[in-house]
Parts: C-alpha cells; sequence; structure tokens
C-alpha cells in the first residue's frame, strides 16, 4: 500500500523560519514525544517542502526540497511514497522533484495506518513547542491509499479531478 497526498496551497510568510503545516498525524502509544507525529506534510523554512511519514518510532520515507515555493501565489503539491520502489517524491505544480536536501534514512517500510490519536489539516499542535498554524490558503486536499503515477499527479492539478477510485484501483 502506498500513500499520495495532494492539495493546492497559497502560503504567507512562506520564506520565513516558521513551519507552515498542510497534514500531520499522530499515532497513540508512542512514548518518546519528539517522534508523535507520523505523517508530516509541510513548508519549512525558505518555502521549503517537507514530506515525511513514520511508522511508530521508525522512518519510512523524509524528503525536503531544496528549493522553496513563492509567497501568496497557487501552488500544487503533491508528495507520495511507493511501497515497491521505496521511493517518496515531492512534486510542485505537477514536476516531480529531482534533488532533496535532505532525505531521511529508511528504517521500515511500513505505512503508519493508526491515526487514532489524532489528524490535522493545516494545524498542529503538541506539548514540544508552539503549534504550527497553515497561514495562507489551502484548497483541494486529497489522499489517495496508493502513489498516483506522474502522469496521474499532472491529471489532478490540471483538471482538479481524478477518475473513480475503487477497491484500490481507477476505473
Amino acid at each position: 500500500m502506498g500513500v499520495t497526498i495532494a492539495t493546492w496551497v497559497k502560503v504567507k510568510n512562506a520564506t520565513g523560519s516558521n513551519v507552515n503545516e498542510i497534514f500531520v498525524t499522530e499515532a497513540p502509544g508512542v512514548t518518546d514525544p519528539t517522534k508523535q507525529g507520523q505523517y508530516h506534510f509541510e513548508i519549512v523554512d525558505k518555502g521549503r517542502v517537507r514530506f515525511f511519514q513514520r511508522n511508530k518510532d521508525k522512518t519510512v520515507y523524509g524528503r525536503t526540497t531544496i528549493e522553496g515555493i513563492p509567497e501568496d501565489k497557487w501552488v500544487h503539491l503533491a508528495g507520495n511514497y511507493n511501497p515497491n520502489s521505496k521511493q517518496a517524491t515531492i512534486y510542485i505544480n505537477g514536476r516531480p522533484v529531482k534533488a532533496y536536501d535532505q532525505t531521511d534514512p529508511q528504517q521500515t517500510e511500513s505505512l503508519s495506518t493508526d491515526w487514532s490519536k489524532a489528524a490535522y489539516i493545516g494545524a498542529f499542535k503538541d506539548d514540544q513547542g508552539p503549534p504550527r498554524q497553515f497561514k495562507g490558503a489551502l484548497d483541494e486536499f486529497y489522499i489517495f491509499p496508493c502513489a498516483l503515477s506522474d502522469d496521474q499527479i499532472v491529471t489532478l492539478k490540471d483538471t482538479h479531478r481524478m477518475r473513480k477510485f475503487v477497491n484500490f484501483s481507477f476505473v
């Protein structure tokens, strides 16, 4: 099982040091407070995009772009993880990012599926620091239980829709 998360963003203060949280989940039973966050799709310092996922306390994937996205301009973002290739990719305006500033080493291939503690869109609050709220606008937020192809991500960006999805395949 793979995953794709996609959305349109228009970020205010993308170049600052703050974190603009797009999507984050937390799993129950994780005792290390620095590892409670499971999925992280966010805009970090200088507008760089981070797509990260851990299962309990083990990293599945982690990517942070070198280049940042612009402020106050609509940008389509997508992140996907393909378990067959064990690769995570960030897409900016339908184009796959080829080089990353930060790539976390993979410690497990199994995606986190227990989000029962919390799942947030546009905000995140924990006991470890200040709240991370998305500053700007989000539109057309999607989560797919598979890794969409490059062409499917472009189709989603260009048409704002995806073919009907049934039983983990498109019809």
